[in-house]
């Protein structure tokens, strides 16, 4: 996989994802409470275990390639906390897709961003914890 995509995937797919999600009118159970609400704090406490992982792994961030691991860690620190943000306040009856008509694209393209954002630093991580330094 090429630096720079690397570094612009999670963008890529994220807005492929919301503009996906707005060409198919997608739309989030907001009428079933109980499915809406059981989707919102799933989404909620994943995006928060991401978040803390993440920023348990900024310790880590002082292994070689310094500067590229550590603009992952923002990104994906900040697209999992925008995530959970995004999951709490769909959550207040002012937030509609009435009201907000491309919420349901938004939503699953900003889950993609964060989603993806978190496996490329699992995956950068695996490749630096499997450096063997006495090679």
């Amino acid at each position: 996989m090429s630096l720079t995509f690397e570094r612009l995937y999670p963008w890529i797919f994220g807005a492929f994802a919301i503009t996906l999600g707005w060409l198919l009118d997608l739309s989030l159970p907001f009428g079933d409470d109980t499915r809406f609400t059981s989707l919102l704090s799933a989404s909620i406490s994943v995006s928060a275990i991401l978040v803390g992982f993440l920023a348990t792994i900024e310790r880590l961030r002082k292994a070689n390639y310094l500067d590229i691991l550590s603009t992952y860690l923002v990104e994906g620190t900040l697209a999992n906390l925008l995530f959970c943000i995004l999951n709490i306040a769909a959550f207040f009856p002012w937030v509609t897709t009435e009201k907000v008509p491309y919420l349901s694209a938004i939503w699953v393209g900003v889950g993609v961003f964060a989603a993806l954002s978190f496996w490329r630093i699992v995956r950068v991580m695996i490749l630096i914890m499997n450096i063997n330094p006495s090679r």
